[in-house]
């Protein structure tokens, strides 16, 4: 970033093919350069290779029983999200069903990813994600306007309007369920093994975008 951050001093070095220089930085973004400064044209230091010690934090912001709205309205969106993240992952809507009006539910996440580009800086990469398929009876719950494939469906569009990379752990956990396996602990909320195949997914899908 234009100011020296270290010194390795390879004239009183031992000669060897094995010299090692490290150095820190605060946490962030940086511009690394090296740069031999020696006086004499037959002194040089030869760089073999830079490497760089890189740490992943994934920070998990969920919060049960909220909605689009909730991250709007009440600031959860400004106290998660900050120029630092790299990724923001997503995942509303499955409350959202207690909500009249598809379109606003739209129009809500729509109004999240602004927040998420304006907190990050426009820097994170936003992925889109879809919970997985609700039970039979969780369905029939007359609190619900409109269904998991609903939610599906908006927040693909949502992707698709904003060029943004959707994961569907809809799409994905509805052949289990297809196929009589039981994903949920409670109807709603994942058991272990249904948070094991998002899991997958997620990894999996994170790859490819």
């Amino acid at each position: 970033d234009g100011v020296k951050a270290g010194q390795f001093n390879y004239y009183s070095a031992t000669q060897t093919f094995d010299n090692e220089f490290t150095t820190s930085f605060t946490y962030g973004k940086h511009t690394i350069r090296v740069k031999n400064i020696a006086t004499h044209a037959s002194s040089y230091a030869l760089i073999q290779c830079c490497a760089t010690e890189q740490k992943v934090w994934v920070i998990n912001e969920g919060i049960n029983g909220s909605y689009t709205g909730d991250w709007i309205t009440r600031g959860l969106m400004s106290a998660t999200v900050n120029p630092y993240d790299d990724f923001v992952l997503m995942q509303l809507g499955t409350n959202d069903r207690g909500t009249k009006g598809v379109s606003a539910f739209k129009s809500r996440l729509k109004t999240c990813v602004d927040l998420i580009n304006s907190l990050s800086n426009n820097n994170a990469k936003i992925l889109l994600l879809t919970s997985v398929p609700d039970s039979p009876t969780n369905a029939l719950n007359p609190a619900y306007f409109y269904n998991m494939q609903t939610v599906d469906t908006v927040i693909s569009s949502v992707a698709i309007e904003l060029n943004l990379a959707h994961v569907s752990q809809y799409k994905h956990a509805n052949q289990y369920v297809i196929d009589g396996t039981v994903i949920w602990a409670d109807g709603l909320h994942p058991n272990d093994f249904g948070y094991k195949i998002m899991y997958e997914n997620l990894r999996n899908q994170i790859f490819k975008v």
